[in-house]
């Protein structure tokens, strides 16, 4: 499993690059990459799991400040014996307010939970604030995220905090 892990994460991080190159061709912050901490709630056995939160969003259409992106997130909850993996993606849509130093966003992302050797369906409802302190770099101080499976009835309350660069 963990050689599966490596390998796509490898495999992202090329894509990544080759796409940050093709952004900065064309002129525009269409790549935005994040990578911070999570602290989601699950009634899975486990409460208040920390983990980490990777996320990259393309920029498919803007204006006036308003863009759909493309968003991949993924998030790893690691405690003891207890590993959960969320692999989600789907249309986020956001907009710049004060002249582009704050950008709220809002999403609803599809994928899957990976728990106790079992993959789930799972999708997820949310959003959040990027503070823009240049024109490559951002804080998120603050994301949220409801997520339900298939497999469980009670919802993870995802919350986040971290950092991003934007290409």
């Amino acid at each position: 499993m963990h050689k599966v892990t490596i390998t796509l994460a490898t495999l992202i991080l090329l894509a990544l690059t080759a796409l940050s190159a093709f952004a900065q061709d064309a002129g525009d912050s269409r790549i935005k990459l994040y990578a911070g901490f999570i602290n989601g709630s699950f009634d899975l056995g486990i409460a208040n799991n920390q983990g980490v939160n990777a996320a990259a969003q393309l920029k498919l259409y803007g204006y006036e400040g308003v863009r759909l992106e493309a968003a991949g997130d993924f998030s790893g909850y690691l405690r003891g014996g207890d590993k959960v993996y969320i692999y989600l993606a789907g249309p986020q849509v956001s907009f710049d307010l004060f002249e582009g130093r704050l950008t709220p966003f809002a999403r609803i992302l599809f994928g899957a939970t990976r728990y106790e050797g079992h993959t789930s369906y799972a999708h997820s409802i949310g959003g959040g604030l990027d503070v823009n302190v240049s024109d490559h770099f951002f804080v998120r101080p603050f994301q949220y995220d409801k997520q339900s499976t298939d497999k469980y009835p009670q919802p993870i309350h995802r919350i986040g905090a971290g950092i991003g660069l934007r290409f």
